[in-house]
């Protein structure tokens, strides 16, 4: 099967740690006999000095090569906080090209969109105009954030009325998407590279990074913003119910320093270590080196970095949310509280005093990658090549 990769969310040289997961799908596909082209536009950013946000966006070249994977990246315009509500117009304009070049070179059996708005919303109306099918793949804050927004709702809704299939990442996700699509939905969550999140020695890993070998530490792993809520973990870290002697590591970029100003006014800076953006290889050393992991977000599609921590053995604190239910089914793998200060305080101390339990069977990419394909090939009517 020829698939073509339509997403923003796709890493780049210049942000190698951008849409790690959707790349893992695609490879997986790949693995599977899919071929495999992606278009991942990103931000026209205007010349001169900007913050390092923009600047790594102007960085990202129009072509490059991603793990053996062709990816063109064509601008768009997207003006912060107004240009929301005409974005998916100005991402479909920046991808027409692209695609009808696409459409008759590669000639794809269909158009694999990950992310709803402006994604989704975007390629539907090119797709109509080349003649592709296309299934979307909704990944969380599309739906439980933008998908409550009434206008952008509507754009969704409409979208997905011409996709000939949709991927939901969770049960909790598909079911949210009840009120936005009337089409089939499929659920398959997000897999592990098990050779790579696994159990390792924790003294080793922590001598890797440069970590005191000796303490208690608590790992958070994700983009440092309000959909994460590192904010509520320096919160509960601050709160008299919480260990007295754990430091949280904070791994992913965003805005760190606000939650280094919010450490400080709660007095607990000392605690704290923001590690910033890594590179993805050395994820998997930081949870080996947590004695628990931590996750206090809003929401997520599927948890990735909850199904990565368990899968090294280390057992993770999150928000009470249907989602990480699934994610953490048993106290042997972790431990669920509410998305308060109070209860994530507590929640430090118990998850620190628990006893993990054994690793169970990780979902892997490998059965991503096969269940993709089946689903598209069962809504799309194409068989895959062999490999």
């Amino acid at each position: 099967m020829r698939v073509l990769t339509v997403t923003s969310l796709f890493p780049s040289r210049a942000a190698p740690s951008q849409g790690v997961f959707v790349l893992r799908r695609v490879q997986a596909m790949r693995a599977e006999g899919a071929v495999v082209r992606a278009i991942a536009p990103a931000p026209w950013v205007p010349p001169g000095p900007l913050p390092s946000r923009y600047a790594r966006a102007r960085a990202i070249p129009a072509t490059e090569e991603i793990e053996g994977i062709p990816v063109r990246r064509p601008r768009y315009l997207m003006v912060p906080k107004i240009g929301m509500w005409f974005q998916d117009r100005a991402y479909a304009r920046a991808i027409r090209r692209a695609v009808r070049e696409e459409a008759e070179r590669f000639r794809p059996d269909v158009i694999d969109v990950h992310y709803l708005y402006p994604d989704a919303c975007a390629v539907a109306r090119v797709a109509r105009e080349v003649g592709l099918p296309f299934i979307a793949s909704a990944r969380g804050s599309d739906v439980k954030r933008l998908g409550r927004i009434p206008g952008i709702a509507r754009r969704i809704r409409m979208a997905l009325k011409g996709a000939r299939g949709i991927v939901a990442m969770s049960r909790d996700l598909a079911e949210a998407m009840r009120g936005l699509c009337d089409g089939d939905v499929r659920v398959i969550p997000n897999g592990v590279d098990p050779a790579v999140f696994r159990p390792r020695d924790r003294v080793e890993a922590r001598r890797a990074l440069g970590l005191p070998v000796e303490g208690r530490r608590v790992v958070c792993v994700g983009a440092i913003d309000d959909v994460h809520g590192q904010d509520l973990l320096v919160e509960a870290l601050a709160h008299g119910d919480a260990p007295r002697d754990v430091v949280l590591d904070f791994v992913g970029g965003g805005a760190a320093g606000a939650l280094r100003r919010r450490a400080e006014a709660l007095g607990v800076a000392g605690r704290v270590l923001l590690a910033g953006a890594v590179p993805p290889a050395q994820v998997p050393v930081w949870f080996a080196a947590a004695d628990a992991s931590a996750h206090a977000g809003r929401w997520a599609g599927s948890p990735n970095a909850v199904l990565e921590s368990l899968a090294c053995g280390t057992p993770c604190l999150a928000s009470d949310l249907p989602e990480m239910r699934e994610a953490i089914p048993t106290r042997d793998e972790g431990l669920l509280a509410a998305r308060t200060p109070e209860a994530f305080a507590r929640g430090l101390g118990a998850i620190l005093a628990a006893r993990a339990g054994p690793t169970r069977a990780t979902r892997t990419w490998s059965d991503v990658g096969r269940e993709v394909l089946a689903y598209f090939e069962e809504r799309c009517g194409k068989a895959p090549l062999p490999a």
